[in-house]
């Protein structure tokens, strides 16, 4: 027996009354609905979609802050040599930028950066780095998108009379480093918002640098909206709730980089083709951060850093061209290695009943085995452990669906791991090659308890769209919610019974399907559905259909027209 894709179940949330809608005033119904339903309630309804009327938390209200800040100035006013040590990611490389163009504006008399190698290294703190970096005259180690659960290595640099700040946002571990530890997970915690991407921690202290007094004073704007601009893109890429600070953070970082003078974002964007005056989230998630991604996948992330870092126009562009070139090869690496991964799980190599799926191979590439689990969920929708075999250990990330804690199975089993660390969802791990086994077994037995529903992939449409209000005009009016991502995520509607006039598929090998609907109205209306080139004949055969969907805005040579981006579709019954 094989692994099956199940089929996708749609829930459509119901009408919402009248009176529950004028309670939002004069705002439009389609909007107040959406915002019921995203559960805004009409007292903090203006708060949402204006988010200049809200303020940020005060940034010493984070444990450790106090500590980090003395620290900080002590180091500053010594010439002590700090090092800001991060992760290869989009959120921990941003991370590591917000710091250091903070610090080079404040005239920090000594700082170097150290970024681990994604397959000599792997993740967070490692002994024989540190070890190093003390050789080298640091005397202060600022850990940013990482640390929280390297209390061993923490202390061995401790010991070398090395200071270590940690500011993270990862899930707190049982032990917890002897540091001055910035985490809004961390307990007793009285900061009100927790879902802070690494970056919106890297940028609290740098807010409680600045009001702690000469020489910290606030940058001037263009650093701010620099900083900003880096606080967007990493807490969009770190795929972290988009609500209450987060969405701060984030309209305000877009600003930024609609009218950023960054040489290295403006040469990223040029090579990725995007529109800076309107750049939106969807910008970031498709376009720039795959591409500071990509170099710590196929290789390392001095790209990255050049770009981020540049010390001239010059230099930025040449990074950006590599950090697309990185991205094409990760994607000819990444498109190869899942279609091995769905052969294999298709095969009869793993069961119907293994309700986690765990697979590895030598040829993987430790870079993209977060990208093999996460299409391999999407696929199967069930958690998904996938590792890069080496001769007697591998190493691997893990993706899960919202029934199944991640992070938390495998803290159960620990005693089976090397390593482990990440969120409920997203984590990765380290293990014995004769452990992986063991703890595919475990995690399926861990699954057991999941209900048949569990591992049913659904939709949660906000309800039925009439065919009048399928229209640039109700575009506009859903725009108001953005910026869009998880925790708010773009409005998905049901749009029955919709003529399917033509398809045909578009795209690298006919990946995609684009296709046209008449509506009741008389209109037509342009299609895309990513990923479903292969049911053109079936959607053919139909007369109509019911589609869920999200309105887009698309500009074609300078003339705007709606077009429906179609997450699923079924014959119309009937």
């Amino acid at each position: 027996m094989t692994v099956r894709t199940p089929a996708t179940r749609w829930v459509v949330e119901p009408e919402s009354a009248h009176a529950a809608l004028a309670a939002y005033g004069g705002i439009a119904p389609l909007v107040a609905a959406l915002l019921s339903r995203r559960g805004i309630v009409p007292a903090d309804a203006a708060a949402f979609l204006n988010d200049r009327t809200r303020a940020l938390s005060d940034p010493f209200l984070l444990i450790g802050m106090d500590a980090a800040v003395a620290r900080i100035r002590e180091a500053y006013t010594q010439s002590e040599k700090i090092c800001i040590y991060g992760d290869y990611d989009a959120d921990g490389l941003t991370a590591q930028a917000v710091l250091l163009t903070a610090f080079r504006a404040w005239n920090f008399p000594n700082v170097c950066t150290y970024t681990p190698h994604r397959e000599r290294e792997g993740y967070g703190l490692h002994h024989d780095a540190l070890a190093e970096l003390a050789r080298d005259g640091v005397r202060v180690i600022i850990a940013v998108d990482c640390g929280i659960s390297d209390a061993d290595e923490i202390a061995r640099v401790r010991a070398a009379g090395v200071d270590v700040i940690v500011v993270d946002h990862h899930t707190i571990p049982e032990r917890i480093p002897a540091a001055a530890v910035i985490n809004p997970h961390l307990p007793g915690s009285a900061y009100p918002f927790r879902d802070l991407a690494g970056v919106g921690v890297a940028y609290a202290l740098v807010r409680a640098l600045a009001a702690s007094g000469a020489p910290f004073t606030r940058p001037d704007a263009d650093i701010v909206n620099t900083l900003l601009a880096f606080v967007a893109i990493g807490t969009v890429a770190d795929v972290v709730p988009l609500r209450g600070e987060n969405r701060i953070l984030v309209q305000a970082g877009l600003r930024a980089l609609r009218q950023t003078r960054h040489p290295g974002l403006l040469a990223l964007c040029e090579r990725a083709g995007i529109p800076v005056p309107t750049l939106d989230a969807g910008h970031i998630s498709y376009g720039i951060a795959p591409r500071l991604n990509a170099p710590g996948r196929v290789r390392g992330v001095e790209d990255a850093y050049r770009l981020l870092a540049p010390s001239s126009a010059v230099e930025a562009r040449i990074a950006a061209v590599a950090l697309d070139e990185a991205n094409r090869t990760r994607q000819t690496e990444t498109r190869r290695a899942v279609a091995e991964a769905f052969a294999m799980v298709e095969s009869g190599r793993l069961d119907e009943t293994d309700r986690v799926l765990m697979l590895g191979d030598p040829s993987w590439s430790i870079g993209i085995v977060g990208l093999i689990a996460a299409k391999l969920v999407e696929q199967y929708h069930r958690p998904a452990l996938v590792y890069a075999r080496g001769d007697t250990e591998s190493r691997g990330s893990a993706r899960s669906i919202a029934a199944f804690d991640m992070i938390a199975a495998l803290e159960m089993h620990a005693d089976l791991l090397k390593q482990f660390g990440g969120h409920p969802r997203a984590a990765g791990f380290a293990l014995d090659n004769v452990q992986l086994a063991p703890l595919h077994a475990a995690l399926c037995a861990h699954a057991a308890s999941l209900s048949d529903d569990d591992f049913l992939p659904t939709l949660h449409l906000d309800g039925a769209l009439d065919h009048a209000d399928v229209s640039l005009a109700a575009c506009a009016e859903i725009a108001a919610l953005a910026p869009f991502g998880h925790g708010n995520p773009e409005p998905l509607f049901l749009i029955p019974r919709v003529r399917v006039l033509d398809a045909r598929r578009v795209g690298a090998e006919g990946a995609h399907l684009t296709f046209t609907v008449g509506l009741i109205t008389g209109e037509t209306v342009r299609c895309i559905a990513f990923g479903a080139g292969m049911r053109e004949d079936e959607v053919s055969s139909w007369r109509e259909a019911d589609l869920a969907a999200t309105l887009q805005r698309d500009v074609w040579r300078g003339d705007e027209r709606l077009q429906l981006r179609v997450k699923d579709f079924r014959r119309a019954e009937g």
